[in-house]
């Protein structure tokens, strides 16, 4: 299989503008600083797909289809995103690697965390919504005035403080201890005990939707550690990320600004207001890494921190 770096999707980006790909498929004309085509995905007879070259997405405004050149080959050409990323390296004249047996070890090891925090975030969802153990979690957010349309927008969740039933669970469904000891999920000191316990649960998602960390708050209220993030794993580093990009792709992508508050709550609160375009730094600064992410989505932002 061919090996697919952040080099590489960068270097197809440079060499040809997304406009150039959509533009096999669609006609495109310009109006207002944007260009405009009939969309793809569905029927209209007034053109309502956008494309923004300076940002690299493309935005149907009826279907809410949206994102990157290789997310449009994928859906047009019905492809993998390992096969969208070869057609449009062909296209750019990018020459790819083979992927060496040591790459191929990383990628899979990759799928299998997704696909755990995938299932961790469902059973997290699950607890908080429909399990006895997690009424005081429901209480809490009720109190916190968080409507139930936000608890399945983030995918909320809750621990529960029993210290056993999370690696049980996981083994039961053939985990690995070493996978389980690099999930990110555990204890460093006690690999079978679980990171977080008696906590509200904030998944974490990349730009694709993918859970690939969480974010968990403290609801004995006797805690010294208020709130507590997942430690980087071979599929989270903190840098990359941002609280509730992913939930406010939508609404930054018909061409509004970014709202950056502080902490995860915030973002909650300003969606719930109608604000879907808040999101936060997982940390106490904006790093370089996540201006750059947010850069290919919006070009303003506007900073809410509370100092």
């Amino acid at each position: 299989m061919a090996k697919v770096s952040e080099s590489v999707l960068e270097q197809i980006k440079a060499r040809i503008p997304i406009s150039e790909v959509v533009s096999d498929y669609v006609t495109l004309s310009s109006r207002g600083g944007r260009l405009w085509g009939l969309c793809p995905f569905h029927q209209e007879k007034t053109a309502s797909f956008s494309v923004v070259d300076e940002q690299g997405f493309y935005y149907c405004f009826s279907c809410k289809k949206g994102g990157s050149m290789f997310d449009f080959v994928m859906e047009m050409e019905k492809v993998s995103f390992i096969e969208s990323v070869k057609i449009l390296a062909k296209k750019a004249g990018v020459e790819l690697e083979e992927e060496s047996p040591e790459d191929k070890r990383s990628r899979d090891l990759n799928e299998t965390l997704y696909d755990l925090y995938d299932k961790i975030a469902g059973s997290f969802h699950f607890l908080l919504t429909s399990s006895a153990q997690g009424e005081h979690a429901r209480a809490y957010l009720r109190e916190r005035n968080v409507s139930e349309a936000m608890w399945e927008k983030f995918n909320l969740g809750y621990a529960p403080q029993d210290g056993s039933w999370l690696y049980s669970f996981l083994a039961k469904r053939h985990y690995s201890e070493e996978l389980l000891a690099k999930s990110g999920l555990f204890s460093q000191n006690n690999p079978t005990y679980p990171l977080f316990r008696d906590r509200l649960m904030f998944p974490i998602r990349s730009w694709q939707g993918k859970t690939v960390a969480f974010g968990g708050r403290d609801l004995t209220f006797t805690s010294k550690a208020k709130y507590i993030n997942s430690p980087e794993t071979a599929i989270y580093s903190k840098k990359h990320h941002l609280f509730g990009l992913y939930e406010s792709l939508d609404t930054i992508k018909k061409g509004q600004k970014a709202i950056l508050c502080e902490g995860n709550f915030d973002v909650v609160a300003l969606h719930q207001s109608g604000f879907t375009n808040a999101m936060a730094p997982l940390g106490t600064s904006f790093t370089e890494e996540q201006a750059k992410l947010l850069r290919r989505y919006c070009t303003s932002v506007e900073i809410l921190f509370d100092s």
